[in-house]
């Protein structure tokens, strides 16, 4: 039976094997009765095995036998039920299927008895499995589900889910988007994947849900009254339904699909496999990656009252001092309209409309943004009484995310949602190449719905797409939300907190500072396909006029450290890069921070301290270009403000650690020297080191450009090292009018000698063993440099 409908299209396994006598001690310890050897159904994926019995007991282990889950099974609540009730599946009413969806293609099984039909698939070669379970109305009357729960251990039956020998004291994340990452060992619950490391064994267990079609999805694990020091007891993954779904007499409905990986190498491979699987399962992967770099006016310190000249005067000084490096994004910020709902520019404001504006933007080579929350409306404005169906008060979740002065759009009542398309047809025809959507998932929270079957979730996420459809799916949307409604629809399109110019998080605001900001986007961006593309929100430099905007006067100003810092961390999540401070008031110093930013990475930053605390301080980027592989490494300092040592374990970086490297940091322009296996380095308070880490060669070397953040990737197209000559060339893209600096570590015996620039006079100064060659590009175009060193045997 076909399971999975529209954007849902994913299969569900099972591989099913012979348990061993490993497991029968496991079980005895819950009371389960398990006979080993006796399975009716049975597959092996080479990874993990899970065995069916006739009784219906399900149970998965690793193919070396050590078990994962025993007893697991699907559960249904309907409304007027206390409680969630165990949805009864046999092994004798278990058929054999065969997989091929977006995951991959592999062996399945689907077990059907009177109410419930359970799919459960498994994929050749891989350390994952998917499971759905559907609900059959089989009485004469209908129901209302409230929830569906595809996997479960624990209450209502027994059961356990085991990492081996202190399990009950592994690491447990969730809540990956949030201020504060949850790292626990006595059990979690949340809205996102959820990931488990047991330290002790190295095994790991990644799962989430892959959908969000109609549902609101969480994931619970956690131990009973008598907890064991071998396992948790309780797993449950849930769908609910808000409100709970009418299912007719002989009708079915459908779980989300649920995705579990049991036999990773790691959990950060997990999580990315994780992730490229909510994309192809929601067929978002292989969409173009669009980022966008740039000012954004909502944030600066005029806030919402911009008019046209100051903004003209910010794009002025945009192109001439960041355009040609890659700063290709100029945003119209909230402020704009007349009101929110009418969405209009203001006639005092704007007097000849946003067109000309936009005019100059793209006769500028930039991209035109504009900020919208198209499903939001002020309650006083003349479209709000011109349109009284439409508008609805927000429920108590939503007036404590967004206020109580503002209305939600019902996109449920007749018309409404004809006028939400309506609004992206407007602003293509403006001429904006992307939009900002404002609390995007605000359908979510309307206190009443005119269509009362519909799911919140449902709601929101289609709303959400009926507007970027209608805007374009070639031109960009980023939305701003939270809730899982808009959870399909940011992976198409890019997401972002929201921050203010501050480095710690004001409980009173729903404004981020730096450092929950930028580790909630780095534990985000494992979800954020196809791209993986994530910003930290918008940068700030904390000037003056900015804090007196943001009413930060009482908090403590950003010091250099925290906007460098902040800047690093944005630059390495590789999604688009914005700041809020006025353009004509930042420093000639502040310019040069940003020219060094772009272009982005196009690999995955991975931090490699996820599971040790909860706002990751060593962010690795590995880098592949025309000139060799390194890594970049940010380290940094959220909390102290005392500068403190890190110390950096090359074999969790992923590094050889038999191989000796170099280390030098970018920003202060510092060689620490070589080192192996690992290497400690002080980092300043609240700050960072953005460290290039590149194998070492006992011969004369690039260690560094000074141009861009990754140290020789975005620029260079070749170099070579000629021991007869003793030359070291090399070639790189230059910009005009720009300053540069070559770092070249000349290692004994060599002796530094002279250098030739394509771009004329050159000046070299050398400390130690590192030299320095400065020089100036006046065009755009090839650089071609030769440096010549003297081995101390050929004097």
């Amino acid at each position: 039976m076909h399971m999975i409908r529209g954007r849902a299209v994913v299969g569900l396994s099972i591989l099913v094997v012979a348990a061993c006598a490993a497991w029968l001690e496991e079980a005895e310890a819950q009371r389960v009765t398990y006979r080993p050897g006796r399975e009716y159904r049975s597959l092996n994926t080479g990874l993990y095995h899970i065995a069916i019995q006739k009784n219906g007991r399900v149970d998965v282990a690793l193919a070396s036998d050590n078990p994962v889950f025993a007893n697991a099974f699907p559960m249904v609540w309907l409304e007027g039920d206390e409680r969630p009730r165990r949805l009864k599946v046999d092994g004798r009413t278990s058929a054999r299927t065969v997989v091929r969806d977006p995951l991959g293609e592999g062996n399945g099984i689907v077990i059907k008895n009177r109410d419930v039909e359970w799919h459960l698939r498994a994929y050749l070669t891989q350390p994952f499995f998917a499971v759905q379970v559907a609900f059959i109305n089989t009485t004469k009357k209908p129901v209302q589900v409230k929830a569906l729960y595809p996997w479960c251990v624990g209450p209502p039956g027994k059961g356990l889910v085991t990492l081996g020998a202190g399990t009950a004291s592994s690491a447990v994340l969730d809540n990956f988007g949030s201020s504060r990452l949850r790292l626990e060992s006595q059990g979690s619950e949340g809205n996102g994947p959820i990931a488990i490391l047991n330290s002790e064994t190295g095994r790991s267990l990644v799962a989430g849900f892959l959908t969000h079609d109609r549902a609101l999805t969480s994931v619970t694990m956690s131990q009973g009254a008598k907890p064991q020091p071998e396992a948790f007891d309780l797993f449950q993954a849930r769908c609910d339904f808000d409100p709970p779904i009418t299912v007719e007499p002989g009708a079915m409905l459908e779980s989300e699909v649920f995705y579990v990986a049991v036999a990773e190498s790691s959990p950060g491979d997990g999580l990315e496999r994780f992730g490229r699987a909510v994309a192809a399962a929601n067929r978002v992967a292989g969409r173009k990656r669009i980022l966008l770099h740039g000012w954004d006016s909502a944030s600066g310190p005029a806030g919402p009252a911009y008019d046209e000249p100051a903004l003209r005067e910010a794009l002025a000084v945009m192109d001439a001092r960041l355009g040609r490096y890659g700063w290709n994004h100029f945003s119209v910020g909230e402020g704009w309209q007349d009101s929110r709902g009418a969405w209009m520019p203001d006639s005092n404001r704007f007097p000849d409309g946003l067109g000309g504006l936009v005019e100059d933007i793209h006769d500028r080579n930039m991209k035109a943004g504009l900020w919208v929350a198209p499903f939001l409306v002020d309650p006083d404005s003349v479209f709000a009484q011109s349109n009284p169906d439409w508008v609805v008060s927000p429920n108590e979740e939503g007036r404590a995310k967004f206020g109580s002065k503002v209305k939600v759009l019902d996109v449920t009542a007749v018309g409404a949602l004809d006028y939400v398309a309506s609004l992206g047809k407007r602003f293509a025809a403006w001429g904006f190449d992307s939009l900002d959507v404002g609390v995007a998932d605000a359908p979510f929270y309307a206190e009443r719905f005119a269509n009362p079957w519909a799911t919140r979730v449902t709601i929101a996420s289609d709303a959400l797409a009926v507007f970027h459809n209608s805007f374009g799916r070639t031109r960009t949307l980023r939305a701003a939300g939270s809730s899982a409604a808009t959870h399909i629809g940011t992976l198409a399109a890019g997401s972002r907190p929201e921050s203010a110019p501050r480095w710690d998080s004001v409980v009173s605001s729903r404004y981020r500072g730096a450092a929950d900001a930028l580790t909630g986007a780095v534990r985000e961006s494992y979800f954020r396909y196809p791209s993986r593309a994530v910003d930290g929100g918008t940068a700030f430099f904390g000037l003056h006029r900015t804090r007196a905007r943001w009413n930060a006067g009482g908090d403590k100003p950003l010091t250099d450290a925290n906007v460098l810092a902040w800047l690093t961390a944005e630059a390495m999540l590789g999604g688009g890069v914005r700041f809020g401070d006025y353009p004509p008031d930042l420093s000639d110093a502040q310019f040069e921070l940003l020219r060094r930013l772009l272009p982005v990475s196009k690999t995955f930053v991975r931090p490699a301290d996820l599971f040790e605390r909860d706002q990751p301080r060593i962010w690795s980027l590995p880098v592949d270009s025309p000139i060799g592989e390194w890594q970049v490494v940010g380290l940094f300092n959220w909390r102290e403000t005392d500068a403190t040592t890190l110390v950096l374990d090359f074999a969790k970086l992923g590094l050889d650690p038999a191989a000796t490297y170099t280390v030098y940091d970018f920003w202060s322009g510092r060689y620490f020297g070589t080192a192996r296996v690992q290497a400690q380095v002080r980092v300043p308070g609240q700050g960072v080191r953005l460290l290039g880490l590149k194998p070492y060669r006992a011969r004369p070397m690039l260690l560094s450009i000074d141009s861009h953040f990754l140290q020789g990737a975005a620029e260079f197209t070749a170099i070579e090292w000629n021991e007869a000559s003793g030359t070291l060339r090399g070639e790189f893209r230059g910009i005009a009018n720009t300053p540069y600096e070559l770092a070249l570590l000349a290692p004994e015996p060599y002796t530094y000698q002279n250098v030739v620039v394509s771009t004329g006079a050159a000046e070299a100064t050398q400390k130690d063993r590192v030299v320095r060659i400065r020089f100036r590009c006046g065009a755009n175009g090839a650089v071609q440099w030769t440096a010549r060193f003297i081995k101390a045997t050929d004097e």
